[in-house]
């Protein structure tokens, strides 16, 4: 008996380190991803390089400047691949530490732990919600809506916080960047199981006011964008919440009118 104690302590100490380790990893990318989605690269210079070096006139200063930008036009772009490809393996080392083979079984010992690290992952993918260019990336996109719908779709947690928090967020990238309406309405098709899509139509027409709409058009079209997206997608989430959308197109835009 006292020798399966030991080993049963042993197994616990074991996976609470693992726990852990496991959490600092999370908290460490998180912050890495809002570090490196938000880092842009800039050529401010770059094309300035050999300018007052004394090439001398004519053809061949002028054929020596091009070459030059070229270069480094080249290098600018040989730097965005590799920090494409950075967000690309920080959001997915994220996503994986929440759900990849034995991670959910880890967590599921400690919820506490796991609505630390739920909130964590969630948040790295609503950071590109503030930038419309990482919005058009297909690969980014897929592991940020990765990250959102992973905690949601965790059976066996408490999803009360994920989902105020994941409202409060889309409802903000609603307002944000171009490009928006659609990866909200992609975001929501992936966990259309959950409660998230009719909170997500319930604060629509609780926060949205007519004069809002009616001075900011912009999110007129975000708004009119996101409802003909999700009508196509989840229409029968619509059909049920149709009592709750009719308020919000019962106002003088045309966007939404036509949406």
């Amino acid at each position: 008996a006292t020798s399966k104690q030991k080993d049963s302590t042993s197994q616990q100490n074991a996976l609470r380190d693992a726990r852990t380790v496991s959490k600092v990893a999370v908290f460490f990318l998180r912050w890495i991803a809002e570090r490196i989605l938000k880092q842009t690269l800039s050529d401010d210079g770059v094309h300035g390089r050999g300018r007052g070096r004394g090439r001398g006139r004519g053809r061949g200063a002028a054929t020596a400047a091009g070459e030059e930008q070229d270069a480094a036009a080249e290098e600018l772009r040989e730097a965005q691949k590799a920090l494409d490809r950075q967000r690309v393996s920080v959001l997915d080392e994220l996503a994986n530490l929440l759900g990849k083979e034995g991670m959910p079984w880890l967590w599921s010992g400690d919820p506490g732990a796991w609505q630390q690290i739920a909130q964590r992952v969630s948040d790295g993918g609503f950071l590109i919600l503030d930038s419309g260019e990482l919005l058009k990336q297909r690969e980014i996109r897929q592991l940020a809506l990765r990250c959102i719908s992973e905690p949601l779709l965790q059976d066996g947690h408490q999803h009360s916080a994920l989902l105020v928090a994941g409202v409060s967020r889309l409802m903000h990238g609603l307002r944000g960047a171009e490009n928006s309406a659609n990866f909200i309405a992609e975001a929501l098709v992936q966990v259309h199981s959950t409660p998230l899509p009719r909170l997500m139509l319930v604060e629509l027409t609780q926060s949205v006011s007519s004069s809002e709409l009616s001075s900011q058009h912009a999110f007129q079209r975000a708004l009119g964008t996101f409802l003909v997206a999700i009508a196509e997608k989840l229409p029968h989430v619509v059909l049920a919440n149709i009592s709750v959308v009719l308020p919000l197109l019962d106002v003088d835009c045309y966007p939404l009118r036509n949406a």
